[in-house]
């Protein structure tokens, strides 16, 4: 049986599309960005938190 979900992992050609999307549509909240510093790709975190019970 399924408890939670850890992470997923997005990768695409459009980074400020997909973080508006998560944050505006999603709810979501960004945590982290590399900015221009990148390793391969920049990158993002975002956090999505919601509990029910």
């Amino acid at each position: 049986m399924i408890q939670g979900l850890s992470h997923i992992t997005f990768i695409t050609s459009d980074l400020k599309r997909m973080s508006r999307l998560i944050c505006e549509v999603l709810g979501g909240k960004e945590i982290y960005s590399s900015g221009d510093d990148t390793f391969l790709f920049q990158k993002r975190f975002s956090s999505i938190w919601k509990v029910s019970g």
